[in-house]
């Protein structure tokens, strides 16, 4: 995963971005091999900002 934070920008100061990713193959679904399942492409993102209280 690849995350970003944005600094020394006053407004959007505290936000970072992420994304990342994840692939597999075909892969059989059951012992007897009967049938099997594709491959597969999996993309994550993610959204923070931070902020401290008090």
């Amino acid at each position: 995963m690849v995350k970003y934070e944005f600094k020394g920008i006053e407004a959007i100061d505290g936000f970072s971005m992420g994304l990342g990713g994840i692939a597999g193959g075909q892969c059989e679904d059951d012992v007897a091999n009967s049938f099997q399942l594709p491959g597969f492409v999996r993309l994550d993102a993610m959204a923070a900002y931070k902020w401290a209280l008090g």
